[in-house]
């Protein structure tokens, strides 16, 4: 954790700084509440489950297999992503975590 003033490194649960003497509140590292990738990783989930589900598995064409593992690899990166740097929205990061499972088990 560091200041978001001077970027002096910090202890977890410091109220200030002690370089800069600002105060720290919880939202040290502001970008780390952004819920985008939580959310790209539920979405992509959710369409590429939906797309395993309605596939035809005798008639499935090159580059509609290359979009569902695309939007599987981007739903498993994000949600990981978004879990370990602690984002906002983990449940939905769960949630395209889940529904990526889903979608490599149905192409199975």
């Amino acid at each position: 954790m560091e200041c978001p003033h001077c970027k002096t490194p910090l202890s977890p649960d410091a109220s200030r700084c002690p370089n800069c003497g600002s105060e720290i509140g919880a939202n040290v590292h502001p970008q780390n509440a952004s819920m985008w990738m939580s959310v790209t990783s539920m979405v992509c989930g959710i369409i590429s489950a939906l797309c395993m589900l309605g596939a035809n598995p005798n008639n499935v064409d090159r580059g509609a297999e290359i979009l569902i593992a695309l939007a599987i690899t981007v739903s498993l990166t994000f949600g990981i992503i978004s879990l370990v740097q602690k984002r906002g929205g983990q449940g939905m990061a769960i949630a395209g975590i889940a529904t990526a499972g889903a979608a490599i088990l149905l192409a199975l």
